[in-house]
């Protein structure tokens, strides 16, 4: 069941971090909007709950100690921009330690509605 949570923006997705990072799967469910949707660096587009619930069961299995490093919060109003790295990803090792990652939330009513990453652009 989907909860709607009294949080700051910046509290809310520190939260849904923690649990990507715990690969608490129970609380991304309570944590994202029905409609949530996820953009991939390269653009590609999950839309629904359901779906990323999925998506994340399977990233999770496939690399268990994925971890999300973040470093840097930004807020605007319910918009979040997070900076960091990454490990335990689907890159390899040197991309993650040379590769610093954005992240970008759309916050509505306490829920995770838009999660999008970017990456540095390879040089």
């Amino acid at each position: 069941m989907n909860k709607k949570k009294e949080h700051d923006p910046r509290q809310t997705i520190l939260e849904f971090v923690d649990a990507i990072n715990r690969k608490d799967v129970s609380a991304l469910d309570d944590m994202m909007s029905v409609d949530h949707v996820f953009i991939d660096y390269a653009g590609g587009r999950t839309q629904g709950r359901e779906r990323m619930l999925e998506g994340w069961k399977e990233y999770f299995r496939l690399y268990p100690d994925y971890k999300i490093h973040v470093h840097k919060v930004f807020i605007s109003g319910s918009d979040a921009a997070l900076i960091g790295s990454v490990m335990g990803s689907h890159l390899t090792p040197e991309e993650e330690s040379s590769t610093t990652f954005v992240w970008t939330a759309r916050i509505a009513d306490g829920l995770v509605a838009e999660w999008r990453i970017y990456k540095e652009p390879e040089k």
